[in-house]
């Protein structure tokens, strides 16, 4: 709340986020990284759901690393750019609980 900033002051947010969606086809009711590297992702439909899938656009990734998209039916890989920026597209015809996050690296 207001009085919390005020407080500690602002920090700036850490790890991956959306920078852009088709509003108001989608909502997007969560988008908090609580450990700077995975992102909790609330999405749902706008007023008219649609069975075609819509784009995302993402930041603040690691540049060139690999991603994966899980929850609620939903299992994407996404691979960040140099710029740590990547795009991905999924339908959003119902309230979804995701979260994108790192792919463990085999050894």
């Amino acid at each position: 709340d207001n009085a919390s900033i005020n407080l500690r002051g602002y920090e700036a947010p850490a790890g991956p986020m959306v920078t852009s969606a088709p509003w108001p086809q989608v909502l997007i009711t969560l988008a908090r990284s609580l450990d700077g590297v995975s992102l909790d992702l609330g999405v749902r439909p706008g007023a008219t759901p649609s069975s075609d899938a819509v784009a995302f656009a993402l930041a603040s990734l690691t540049p060139g690393g690999r991603y994966r998209l899980m929850g609620d039916g939903i299992d994407l890989a996404v691979a960040a750019d140099a710029e740590g920026t990547a795009s991905l597209a999924f339908v959003v015809d119902r309230p979804l609980r995701l979260q994108l996050a790192p792919e463990a690296v085999a050894s």
